[in-house]
């Protein structure tokens, strides 16, 4: 309910005034008018914020409406503030002031809480397909093709988890979980096992789901993803790709004398090295798959997804010329760099390790092949570099 304020002028001012289709206000009128629209407005604005809140680990929806409700009568009706300590049936303080400032922090912190909640909540989905395409494929492993049937379910599963819509994630989980028994019990009896296994874990993370954490795993120096995050992706992307057959590259960059750089502009110029050359990797690698991970000292590593290895070798050469072109300003004194590369292409069933293990050697021969180039695994040699 919005309340309505009595503006109608005296009877002294109707007396004097020319007639409706001329009548003219009077600023301060005018203006008053206008701030009582307004505080009607803020209002309206926080009752619906309350009318339509939901439950949070904070607090519940009904103590989130009775406190909106609270706050839009003091700013419209100057009663006592909702963290006052005036209660009902106390007498009435006078001279209130509105507390603009305690309300706007209130609504900012309950978004706030409202819209981690939501983001939590749409992770812990997200993390619980994972998990399931993981464990399905250990479970195939061995046995040949997946039938047409799962490979169909799981494929709506994997772009159920990367669409905004919880419903639809929702659908396609409680339809692959279940028909996952019908359908395995057709695969040979050796299968029984495996089939039984994944039931339990498909239960376990069912129960788990509400209580699931996500772990936000940035490198402190570079915020780019750490070490634990790109082991973790890694392995999701060579679960998919060899279940779904789809092409995925790994990209392993590592800074050319990097000791040198530390030994001569110190640590503070090798970390601000490190700094300038993440900007030169996430302008390189901007889709939004692309997980772009700090591996080790001044060592990265790149997961390409939906990615063949003649792209990966092209943004490879393009970083190779970003890097050439960055000059590294410390302590008035200019930092050159380059850096080596090496590209691999997952093969179908590899596994995590071997992909990883293959793209190392490639980076091995850039750098032993004299650095500042890019080596591609299974590739008779190395590609030219470009013209300057």
């Amino acid at each position: 309910m919005i309340w309505k304020r009595n503006s109608k002028p005296s009877p002294a001012v109707q007396e004097s005034t020319p007639p409706r289709e001329t009548v003219s206000l009077s600023p301060a009128l005018d203006m008053e008018r206008e701030l009582d629209s307004a505080l009607d407005t803020v209002g309206g604005i926080l009752r619906a914020i309350g009318r339509y809140a939901f439950d949070l680990p904070e607090s519940e929806a009904k103590t989130t409406l009775e406190t909106c409700e609270r706050w839009a009568t003091h700013l419209i009706l100057r009663t006592p503030a909702p963290d006052g300590r005036w209660e009902e049936g106390d007498p009435r303080p006078t001279q209130i002031r509105r507390d603009w400032v305690t309300a706007l922090h209130y609504v900012t912190n309950l978004r706030k809480n409202e819209l981690g909640y939501i983001q939590k909540t749409l992770q812990h989905l997200r993390q619980t397909v994972w998990a399931f395409v993981h464990g399905l494929n250990q479970a195939l492993t061995g046995e040949g093709e997946a039938t047409s049937q799962v490979k169909a379910q799981l494929a709506r599963l994997e772009r159920a988890a990367k669409s905004p819509s919880t419903e639809e994630l929702k659908r396609e989980a409680m339809s692959v979980a279940e028909s996952i028994g019908v359908i395995f019990e057709e695969r040979k009896r050796r299968q029984v096992s495996q089939v039984t296994e994944l039931g339990e874990r498909m239960a376990a993370l069912g129960r788990a789901l509400e209580e699931a954490r996500r772990e936000v795993a940035l490198d402190s120096l570079t915020r780019l993803a750490n070490r634990k995050a790109f082991d973790e992706e890694l392995g999701r992307v060579a679960d998919v790709a060899s279940l779904f057959r789809q092409p995925a590259c790994l990209v392993l960059v590592d800074i050319d004398h990097f000791k040198s750089v530390n030994d001569s502009y110190g640590h503070a110029g090798g970390d601000e090295a490190l700094r300038q050359l993440t900007g030169c990797l996430v302008r390189t690698f901007r889709r939004r798959d692309d997980v772009v991970a700090r591996y080790g000292g001044e060592e990265f590593g790149i997961i390409l997804r939906e990615t063949v290895k003649r792209e990966a070798v092209l943004l490879g050469e393009r970083l190779l010329e970003s890097v050439r072109d960055l000059s590294v300003e410390h302590s008035g004194r200019t930092i050159r760099l380059t850096v080596s590369v090496g590209v691999a292409e997952v093969d179908p069933g590899e596994t995590a390790e071997r992909w990883l293990q293959r793209t190392d050697q490639a980076l091995y021969e850039a750098k032993n092949g004299g650095r500042d180039r890019v080596a591609c695994a299974g590739m008779a040699e190395p590609p030219q570099q470009p013209a300057a």
